[in-house]
This record gives structure tokens, sequence and C-alpha cells, in this order.
């Protein structure tokens, strides 16, 4: 229930006003009168964000509590997907403008399959845009040890605009996206620790050779966005 309780709602309108803010607007990319899937959309208020702005909206999730909260609450079109057992193409119906993937690619397996069947339901020139795409790095793997629902697989953004360009797209931007929370299981934030969990980490960072915006690198979570266009 996760994704329906009234903090991951809030979450939610947030994520909703900097994905129109950072990636909409940043990149001049046009919402009114576009028609949008929104692929693991969670509870659905970043497509009703979408849909308020002139949008078209079809969501999928594979959270049957964020499904029906998006349908009854919303009035959004939203359907069960699965990145592993379902085909995209059988459904959702129809073509789109453009398909979002947001904190989503980490749980499809194959996605040279997958941008394959993206780019068949994609309008000429349509784009894809992936939104908070985890690479792998110490912060991640510390915590996603403790998380029930796990990653399945991280890429890195290369790998990902490679399978990309071989299944017909085009990169139209690749940005870091900097976490500015440290990613940590909840119990790893008990105060009477700090000293110890400080110590390790002083420790630890003279011996990772490389360099971060992110001051404590094992706390640390990577993500890029990346954009590109179906090549017509």
């Amino acid at each position: 229930d996760y994704f329906i309780h009234p903090d991951h709602i809030q979450h939610s309108i947030k994520e909703g006003e900097k994905l129109i803010t950072n990636v909409f607007n940043k990149y001049n990319i046009t919402i009114e009168g576009k028609r949008i899937l929104d692929i693991s959309g969670g509870n659905g208020q970043v497509a009703l964000q979408l849909k308020d702005n002139g949008a078209s909206v079809v969501l999928t999730e594979v959270n049957e509590c964020a499904i029906k909260y998006a349908k009854q609450e919303l009035n959004i079109d939203a359907f069960f997907y699965d990145f592993q057992k379902n085909d995209i193409i059988k459904t959702v119906t129809g073509k789109f403008d453009i398909v979002m993937l947001r904190a989503a690619i980490m749980f499809c397996e194959d996605i040279d399959n997958f941008f394959n069947k993206i780019n068949s339901i994609l309008k000429p020139n349509g784009l894809m845009i992936l939104q908070y795409c985890v690479v792998p790095t110490l912060g991640t793997f510390l915590r996603t040890q403790f998380d029930d629902y796990n990653y399945r697989i991280l890429y890195l953004p290369d790998y990902i605009i490679d399978v990309g360009k071989t299944n017909g797209f085009d990169l139209i931007k690749c940005e870091e996206e900097i976490d500015p929370d440290m990613y940590v299981f909840d119990l790893d934030r008990k105060y009477y620790l700090t000293f110890f969990r400080v110590l390790y980490e002083c420790m630890a960072l003279k011996k990772i050779p490389f360099q971060s915006l992110f001051p404590l690198r094992a706390r640390y979570r990577k993500r890029y966005l990346i954009i590109m266009r179906k090549i017509e």
C-alpha cells in the first residue's frame, strides 16, 4: 500500500512538478495535445499533472493498489503491466507521442526486446524519456540489500543508449541527476552509530578513486536522465 500512503502521494505530486519543470519545460518538450504513456507510473499523480496540462495519458503499473487509486480517485486510464511477464503492445492500444519510464528501467531484464516494442508503439519522431536511471554505486548496494522489492538489474547509461540506437532511437540528451538525499535504510540513521559510520566512510573514501558531487560517497545513488527520439 506504499503507493497510496498520504506521504507518498505528496511525494508524487512534487515529482510531477519536478518532471514538468526539469524535463518538459527545460528541454522544450510540448505537453499539450500529446498522447503520453507513463510506464510504471505509480499512483497516477504525475500522470494527472500531465493531463491537467493538456495531455492524454495512459498509465501502467505492477502495483494493484496504485492502479485502483489512479482509476477511481484520479480518473486515469491505468493497466497492469509487468516487464517480465507482459507484452506492452498487448497491454495498451494505439500510438504514443511520448513514452516515459521514471525510476523504472532497473526492473526490466531485457531492454533490447523492450525498446524494440516501445519503438513500435511510438509515433514518428516520438520520444522515450527515461528518468532516474540508477547505476551501480556503493550507496545503492548498501541500501538495496534491505529492500523487500529490489532492483532487478542496474544498467550503465552508455549501455542503455547503445541498445536504444540498435532499436531505432537517436540520443537527444543524457544528463546525470544528483540525488540530494542520502540513500539509506531508515534504521541506518540511528544517531548513536553516526561516529562509527562516518569513521568507516572516511576510511573508505581514501580507497575510492573517483570524483563525486555528493559528499558521502558510501551513501551516494547516481542516476541519469536519458531522452531518445525514434528515428524515421
